[in-house]
């Protein structure tokens, strides 16, 4: 089993969040005649604790921008801190 598989309240929090979100883009994008899968979530961190940043893309939120958007890429890519 990897972190991200585990259900610690982060981790559900994020997924709950998630899959909110995705179902108002989805929604959106009905109500404008759209495809939803033209629509990127962009998750965008300016003071985000690194944990939950790793937590949402382990969730499968890939597309994230910050203030420090390359020092962000190389945090993500960094083991996931089990706790």
């Amino acid at each position: 089993m990897t972190w991200q598989d585990e259900q610690t309240p982060l981790v559900a929090e994020i997924r709950r969040n998630l899959t909110d979100v995705q179902a108002r883009i989805g929604a959106a994008a009905a109500r404008a005649g759209r495809d939803v899968r033209d629509v990127t979530l962009l998750a965008v961190s300016k003071t985000v604790v690194l944990d939950r940043m790793q937590a949402a893309f382990s969730c499968g939120n890939t597309c994230a921008s910050g203030r420090r958007s390359s020092r962000l890429l190389q945090n993500l890519r960094k083991p996931l801190r089990q706790t």
